[in-house]
């Protein structure tokens, strides 16, 4: 299975990496031009995700770098979630923050992100992730 996996997401998103626990996926570029190489977990699945949560992930690793962090994805719709989950319906998240990270600093990571992504989306400081799915309001 993970060689499948590797394999999607080499189609997807060019160039992959393996390092510890985690994927390096791609060799794309953010709105500024920034180099973006995202991080997955071994065995999350990111190649179902919807466009509208897709298309926040260089956003999220630029806050991340900014704030001295790296954004892992740890989830996508694998895992245990509440039924009706936004991440049964591909269009929810989880991000890892670090283990030492004080709370402050990964509320200023929350409010940033929220900041930057607005209303559409939903981001939740959890225990020891951050949740972000897109839910539109009002539309």
């Amino acid at each position: 299975m993970r060689g499948f996996i590797k394999a999607i997401l080499s189609f997807l998103f060019g160039e992959i990496e393996e390092c510890e626990d985690v994927l390096i996926v791609g060799k794309d570029v953010d709105w500024s031009g920034e180099p973006v190489e995202m991080l997955v977990k071994l065995g999350v699945d990111i190649s179902r995700l919807k466009r509208p949560i897709r298309r926040v992930l260089p956003i999220v690793d630029r806050v991340y770098r900014e704030h001295g962090e790296e954004a892992v994805i740890t989830s996508t719709y694998e895992g245990d979630h509440s039924p009706g989950s936004l991440h049964y319906a591909d269009l929810a998240i989880d991000i890892r923050y670090a283990k030492d990270n004080p709370t402050g600093v990964a509320m200023e990571l929350v409010q940033e992100i929220r900041d930057k992504l607005g209303d559409d989306y939903d981001i939740v400081l959890e225990k020891d992730h951050i949740h972000i799915e897109y839910d539109p309001k009002g539309r």
